[in-house]
């Protein structure tokens, strides 16, 4: 996968996806979504760390978290401070079911210009 200047995780207590922005006018595009493990493992403590390992790797520049405030406190929590460092915003709001193009209309401050 190429690097994104933007990822967005939009995230509730059971599920998360991520999409990318790789430009102004450009829509957010899927890159992958999950629901709760079956392992038992903390789900927002494995979204955290798909975060990390993306951020790691240099797939995004920028990152913004969308969801509940609990949900965003515990992402937080979870995160490394180097991944940390490249949130450019939350947005407390649950929209784990909007559309990709509905999620870049409610984003578009936040997304590349």
């Amino acid at each position: 996968m190429r690097s994104s200047d933007t990822w967005v995780c939009v995230a509730d207590g059971s599920r998360a996806s991520f999409f990318r922005c790789d430009g102004p006018r450009h829509d957010l595009e899927p890159v992958m979504g999950y629901g709760v493990p079956a392992d038992g493992r903390p789900f927002l403590g494995r979204v955290a760390g798909q975060l990390d390992r993306a951020a790691r790797t240099h797939l995004f520049e920028h990152l913004v978290l969308v969801g509940p405030q609990s949900v965003l406190s515990a992402l937080e929590g979870h995160m490394t401070p180097d991944t940390r460092q490249l949130v450019i915003g939350e947005v407390d709001r649950d929209l784990i079911r909007t559309t990709p193009r509905e999620l870049t209309t409610c984003l578009r401050d936040w997304l590349p210009h």
